[in-house]
């Protein structure tokens, strides 16, 4: 139960594990023995059975003062793309209730934060998206339940009863006219062509888009080693989220892609110029020579400006649709779905059908719902036509134009076998 001191600029922070967890958190104070003398109390505190840190010192601690803490002392170990998730919760909770105590903080409080992060900045968001924020804002509550021991109670406990008060209901279908939009043939045409004209980068990442099915972070961690310009393969190896080199999405995400005659020749240039200005670390090296990575943001906001300018209207069209381009091209032209889902990444061949699904051709479908047509013959209105060798039918004159009538028409719902040819027909049952 030892707890270690370590210094993160002038404040020194206590850091030691409390039932399974590691827990980081600053002294408040630049002074070592202050510090020293902090960490002593914690431990005493720990090895009499107690809660690290007393509750009633903190029951003054606001929204904005724990989840500082809180984020400080979980970013080592979440995935960047996790922690971007976490730190955006908080900052745009912030301006709500940052000045709030965190024991003031009610149920009620949280619907309506959740309400609040369902209008995002561009518009309503998606479930899975307001989900995800919630889910940060819960593990920050429960942070400060569990671990820090300075509430009875989280007010974001049970998240599917707050989605669903805030009225996101599991079924809810997304607006038409929102979700992935595939570019467009004239889109994708303009866009390559302002690119092309602006921005050589934008335009080799979107080719990776459109013919690869990159994903952004994926594109901006390809490094020249990354591509096979004999073979024509690109190998995606890693990912870079908010300036910071992570693994792959998935496992599956690890993977090894075709790549067509331009878009190699386009990574082959591009290699050669960065190579040229002693920048041939990345492919897709930072445009601040003080940084050797790409920020993902910033290519996103390079990327939006492209799009703007290249007179693409309606639809935002972010980087991410070009992935979604670039499989719907493939479905359509009837590659299988198992190799389309290999080339995407995907975690499992359900994502892509659930994604996809719908552009799967089936070229029996016609034949299946024309054989349905056979069947109106024996209809009249909704009741079936009964017949036997003494029945007359007031329609029998119709019906003689239809030829042999009686002789041919057989009903197969009683016996899968077709009447022998020569026999009487049976009479038609309902």
């Amino acid at each position: 139960m030892a707890v270690r001191l370590r210094r993160r600029g002038d404040v020194w922070w206590l850091d030691f594990r409390w039932n399974g967890q590691r827990i980081r958190r600053s002294a408040d104070t630049s002074n070592r023995e202050l510090a020293e003398k902090l960490a002593k109390q914690v431990e005493a505190r720990m090895l009499l059975g107690k809660t690290p840190f007393p509750s009633e010192p903190q029951r003054g601690l606001t929204f904005a003062k724990h989840t500082e803490d809180w984020l400080a002392r979980v970013e080592g170990g979440l995935r960047p793309g996790s922690y971007l998730t976490y730190a955006q919760a908080v900052r745009e909770v912030k301006p709500l209730i940052g000045s709030k105590l965190l024991a003031e903080i009610s149920r009620s409080d949280a619907l309506a934060i959740v309400r609040h992060l369902i209008d995002g900045e561009e518009g309503r968001r998606s479930r899975k998206t307001v989900a995800n924020l919630v889910g940060a804002l819960q593990s920050a509550f429960e942070d400060a339940v569990s671990v820090q021991g300075i509430l009875s109670k989280n007010p974001f406990a049970n998240k599917a009863q707050l989605l669903k008060a805030a009225g996101l209901r599991t079924d809810e279908l997304p607006a038409e006219g929102s979700g992935a939009q595939p570019y467009t043939i004239e889109e994708r045409d303009k866009l390559l062509k302002a690119a092309k004209k602006k921005d050589r980068w934008i335009y080799a990442g979107a080719l990776l888009g459109l013919r690869a099915g990159l994903r952004r972070s994926e594109v901006l961690g390809l490094r020249p080693d990354d591509v096979d310009l004999v073979d024509r393969y690109l190998h995606v190896r890693r990912r870079i989220i908010d300036g910071k080199v992570d693994n792959p999405k998935t496992e599956k995400s690890r993977r090894t892609l075709p790549l067509s005659t331009e878009l190699a020749s386009v990574l082959q240039d591009q290699i050669v110029f960065n190579a040229k200005r002693d920048r041939g670390e990345w492919l897709f090296p930072s445009v601040r020579k003080t940084a050797s990575v790409q920020d993902d943001r910033r290519f996103g906001d390079r990327f939006k400006r492209i799009v703007k300018s290249a007179g693409i209207e309606g639809h935002p069209k972010p980087f991410h649709d070009l992935r979604h381009t670039f499989a719907t091209d493939l479905l359509l032209a009837g590659v299988p779905i198992f190799k389309v889902s290999r080339w995407l990444g995907h975690s499992s061949i359900q994502i892509t059908c659930d994604t996809y699904g719908h552009l799967l051709p089936d070229p029996e479908e016609h034949g299946v719902v024309d054989a349905l047509d056979g069947l109106t013959m024996v209809t009249v209105g909704h009741n079936l036509v009964t017949m036997d060798e003494n029945t007359v039918s007031d329609d029998e004159g119709d019906l003689t134009e239809l030829g042999d009538f009686k002789g041919n028409l057989w009903y197969a719902g009683r016996d899968s076998n077709p009447r022998p040819s020569g026999s009487k027909p049976d009479a038609l049952s309902s």
